[in-house]
């Protein structure tokens, strides 16, 4: 009877071993962001993202808040190889680790500049990663950007977040977008660098900062939002895009006084409101002929001369009735762009020497800030067209120096069109060495087809 006793009591400890680990998670273990980052005692730290699947259950369930366990948990550990680190995952969490819903391979700043490339090859053939995770680098600290520092809705935690986020800020050309496939194609292909978004956590936000430009499998540099939207732009025609320049009038250049910043409606408002005067004291002079209109108090035009003072800025007569913005702000036009075609023309100058012409064209229109009463000719739009075109023009130029000369990484991925001109030479040399000696030249045009408000 005692070894029957002590039989049924060793099954029954080998039947609930798994079960007893504090976290209260059920039998999988939902990875929902992939983590990579340099470890501290060894070369690899994996921390994954994973969220408890009856945490949304005991935020509706009638009981002590958490009593199902965490919202999510970031383990991290160190290894070797990744797959020492999974090893030491589940030791440390007996669950079966899945990562059908894996939705970003995020990676620090400091394992992306040791090399990318080996997490995205065993990313990529493991056979539960999704190939459309989205790849990112962050500079936040993993375990804080997928737990403490991340906002948690719903049971779901921050980690999930970047990716939501990033499919929100659709609607913004300065926002990089790279998936898995995308990204371990690039690396394989070898015509062109890997740009990625570049994100930081504070207070529970994620803040995108641009994006890290990669030279082979290593980071070599940042982007800033503005840099990324020009190269998103012309290398992807991403849309809609918001354009602020210096506007200058056609009125002002024709007198010669480009330096001044003088609103291109100026001057005619100014004639309208010379004739709306004329039209007003005839009007009076009218009223006080007639007799029914003539007898009228002086005391009960005062609230209108008051209006119509308080509607000018004070101390400037001149600008009554006109926007009330500095003088340095009066000549800023912003432009929606909608649209945009990109085209590329790469010839064969010499033996590999080639000459890239870009040509960019942007349809869109005027942002208009001001009152109803203004309006533009065709004179205006055309000097828009112009003079919008020449900064967009000078800015992709300055862009472009940037990532041939300083980065020397080809994020328009130019190598696309220049291996199909010359097989046997793009096979016999190395494009990267060659791509900092090619001659870019942009072109820009710019169509504003009218004014919205």
């Amino acid at each position: 009877m005692r070894s029957l006793t002590f039989f049924f009591i060793v099954l029954l400890f080998l039947l609930t071993t798994g079960c007893w680990d504090s976290t209260a998670m059920e039998r999988r273990a939902l990875v929902m962001n992939i983590g990579f980052d340099v470890g501290e005692e060894k070369p690899l730290a994996l921390v994954l993202d994973i969220h408890n699947a009856k945490q949304s259950d005991a935020n509706t369930m009638v009981g002590p808040p958490g009593a199902l366990g965490p919202a999510v948990i970031a383990p991290r550990t160190e290894g070797t190889t990744i797959d020492e680190c999974l090893e030491e995952q589940r030791r440390n969490m007996p669950r079966r680790i899945d990562f059908g819903l894996a939705s970003a391979v995020v990676i620090t700043e400091d394992a992306a500049r040791e090399g990318i490339f080996p997490y995205l090859s065993w990313i990529f053939f493991h056979p539960n990663v999704r190939n459309n995770s989205y790849v990112i680098v962050t500079s936040t600290d993993l375990q804080k950007l997928f737990t403490e520092e991340a906002r948690v809705v719903e049971g779901t935690m921050g980690g999930a977040l970047l990716v939501s986020q990033l499919m929100a800020d659709r609607k913004t050309a300065a926002l990089t977008r790279v998936n898995l496939w995308e990204a371990y194609r690039i690396q394989l292909d070898g015509t062109g660098s890997l740009m990625v978004p570049f994100v930081r956590s504070q207070e529970g936000r994620i803040y995108y900062e641009g994006s890290a430009v990669f030279d082979g499998d290593r980071m070599i540099g940042l982007l800033d939002p503005d840099e990324s939207a020009f190269v998103n732009i012309i290398a992807e025609e991403r849309m809609p895009y918001l354009f602020t320049f210096d506007f200058i009038p056609p009125e002002v250049k024709e007198n010669g006084q480009e330096d001044e910043q003088v609103p291109a409606v100026e001057e005619r408002q100014e004639v309208q409101e010379e004739q709306t005067a004329e039209e007003q004291v005839q009007e009076d002079s009218e009223e006080g002929s007639s007799p029914e209109k003539g007898h009228l108090a002086e005391g009960d035009r005062e609230p209108k001369k008051e209006q119509k003072q308080s509607n000018g800025v004070e101390g400037r007569p001149e600008r009554e009735g006109k926007m009330d913005v500095p003088d340095e702000e009066a000549s800023r036009m912003t432009l929606r762009f909608y649209r945009v075609q990109r085209s590329y023309d790469i010839e064969k100058i010499g033996s590999q020497q080639y000459e890239a012409n870009i040509h960019v064209h942007f349809t869109g229109m005027l942002s208009d800030a001001n009152p109803p009463q203004v309006r533009y000719d065709r004179d205006d739009f055309d000097a828009m067209n112009e003079q919008a075109a020449q900064a967009l023009e000078k800015k992709m130029q300055a862009v472009i120096e940037k990532i041939q000369k300083e980065l020397k990484a080809d994020v328009l991925h130019l190598g696309r069109y220049v291996r199909p001109i010359d097989i046997r030479e793009w096979e016999a040399m190395d494009w990267f060495d060659v791509y900092p000696e090619v001659t870019i030249n942009v072109s820009v045009t710019v169509r504003v087809l009218g004014a919205t408000r």
